[in-house]
């Protein structure tokens, strides 16, 4: 894809011990995008969780485009056939293995190891163990040897560490970059210490037929200046692809969702104090330049944490007038006791139980001294009221000398 200069606009990373609520909130973020072209590189056993829950949440629809790398596709075999079926119409690419003599021997041979799941990563570890043994005899095997004048790992240590550096290491690199041979997976090349592929398959997962469909091979040639070539599929080699949703058409690969349309804020604009909302506007064309304050950090900040990704825009609106919302109409009757609408019947009893407990404290603890609480019992009870009340509402008169 680098090659051909092919962009990734977003890259999703996904953790591998990610639970399925995290996975799920990826996805959500992806499908705000307008993009519905998804390249899927991570292990098989994580690739399995995520098509599981993106057929859960409709990403396996018609529309979107899946492409797995050959992390997942080399080990589809292994794969629940359930996940399979939450996979079809997803592409995937593969090393391609020759079916040679060789290979459907050594199959036939290892056919009674129980549970054996021969993909090209194991025949990977067989043809690099036969490039190491064919390295070792090309070099001899009597220059084996360790320097350990550096280790400080006493004698009758067992460590690794007592063994030293080996001092055939780099002849037996050396030796390994210039072997070359046929082995199982196909041809055996080291370039620049890494196994060079010669070709490559495009898998079609459909109606869970074992995860296959169409199996059509992609040259890769090498050549001396490590020019890369390609033999580029065309629609006869590639047979008829069966996308998600169980669609033949190609899709156009983007969308225009309802999710893309721009949630509208609502700004004003007033004089004084603007430290909670704020915004400046251009003078002649009265377009929005600035937003601030401390309300408009908050609601970035809020947008900022959603699991999925909204696009929003503020937009100011003016208004001159001091504004009041009011009832339109009263249906309340008016009488001479309206003022005690606003308050509750307990309030008001509470209020009179304190009004008289009051006045009987006070005129207790003042009518044996105080000439002014005296006289016949209606006057001690009026004094007592009335002294209670003016404390209430701070009417209290201080006598003047």
């Amino acid at each position: 894809m680098q090659d051909i200069v092919t962009l990734v606009p977003y890259h999703s990373v996904i953790r591998e011990l990610a639970s399925n609520d995290e996975i799920g909130e990826e996805l959500h973020k992806l499908m705000t995008m307008r993009t519905r072209v998804f390249i899927v590189h991570m292990s098989a056993e994580l690739g399995s969780r995520l098509f599981t829950k993106a057929k859960e949440i409709g990403m396996m629809s018609k529309g979107y485009v899946w492409i797995m790398t050959d992390g997942i596709t080399s080990l589809l075999s292994s794969v629940d056939p359930s996940v399979l079926e939450s996979m079809e119409g997803v592409l995937g690419v593969k090393i391609y293995v020759p079916k040679t003599e060789e290979l459907e021997k050594f199959i036939r041979d290892y056919q009674t190891i129980e549970n054996a799941d021969l993909n090209v990563f194991g025949l990977w570890d067989y043809d690099t163990a036969w490039a190491l043994a064919i390295a070792v005899e090309v070099i001899g095997t009597t220059i084996f040897g360790f320097d350990n004048s550096d280790t400080q790992t006493p004698n009758n240590s067992t460590c690794l560490e007592n063994f030293g550096l080996s001092q055939t290491g780099p002849k037996l690199r050396d030796a390994l970059s210039i072997i070359k041979f046929r082995g199982l997976s196909g041809k055996f090349n080291l370039v620049n210490g890494q196994l060079q592929s010669s070709t490559f398959e495009i898998i079609n997962v459909n109606d869970n037929r074992f995860g296959l469909n169409k199996m059509d091979s992609i040259g890769n040639k090498i050549g001396q200046t490590y020019t890369r070539t390609y033999s580029t599929p065309t629609a006869n080699n590639l047979g008829t692809i069966i996308w998600p949703g169980d669609s033949t058409s190609v899709p156009k690969g983007w969308e225009i969702t309802t999710n893309a349309k721009k949630l509208r804020v609502g700004v004003p604009k007033k004089d004084g104090f603007t430290e909670f909302v704020g915004l400046t506007l251009d003078n002649k064309t009265h377009k929005l330049i600035k937003v601030q304050g401390y309300c408009i950090n908050i609601f970035n900040a809020v947008m900022k944490t959603l699991p999925y990704a909204v696009s929003y825009e503020f937009v100011p609106f003016v208004n001159d007038n001091v504004s009041m919302v009011v009832p339109n109409k009263d249906s309340q009757k008016k009488n001479a006791w309206v003022f005690l609408k606003p308050l509750t019947t307990n309030l008001w009893l509470t209020t009179s139980f304190y009004f008289v407990f009051i006045g009987f404290v006070v005129w207790f603890l003042e009518h044996r001294i105080n000439r002014e609480f005296c006289g016949t019992p209606s006057e001690q009870i009026g004094t007592g009221l009335w002294f209670s009340f003016s404390t209430m509402v701070g009417a209290t008169e201080q006598k003047r000398s």
